[in-house]
């Protein structure tokens, strides 16, 4: 995957998630535009791909977009996994702790202010999500705090 890749930039896409039109123009561009960014984010709008909402979800949750910490925002420079090394398939949330050693070691990234996935919440994933993100932080230093709190 990632170390033979040939190109710039390296991004996800979830199977159960959806990509808006020009989310990697929009993000490819703002770092062309700014290169010392490793790699950015973009915020995600959830929705409903079952009979009921989760106990979990509250109507605010899935109406308004949020910061979307997750590998289907993201989107990095190829460097950016060279330096902080790849997501771990044997570590729970493994990218989630790539963000916060970034974070840690001042890699400079940014979370832009536009909607671009969209998070599907079915039924294979009801269980899974509130668990990852039970309080949706809007911060790199509340996600960094949540990701530090379950290594702990």
């Amino acid at each position: 995957g990632i170390t033979i890749a040939r190109s710039k930039f390296v991004a996800f896409l979830d199977q159960d998630d959806r990509w808006r039109p020009n989310k990697l123009w929009d993000q490819a561009t703002f770092m062309s535009e700014n290169p010392t960014l490793q790699f950015t984010h973009t915020h995600l709008r959830y929705f409903l791909d079952c009979d009921e909402a989760p106990e979990w979800g509250t109507d605010d949750w899935l109406r308004h977009p949020a910061p979307g910490f997750t590998p289907s925002t993201l989107l990095a420079r190829k460097t950016a996994f060279l330096e902080l090394g790849l997501f771990r398939s044997d570590e729970e949330s493994s990218d989630a702790r790539w963000i916060a050693r970034a974070e840690q070691r001042g890699v400079p990234f940014e979370m832009l202010n536009q909607t671009h996935v969209e998070r599907r919440i079915h039924d294979g994933n009801l269980d899974r999500v509130p668990k990852l993100r039970p309080e949706s932080p809007h911060s790199i230093a509340g996600f960094t705090e949540m990701v530090h709190a379950k290594s702990a």
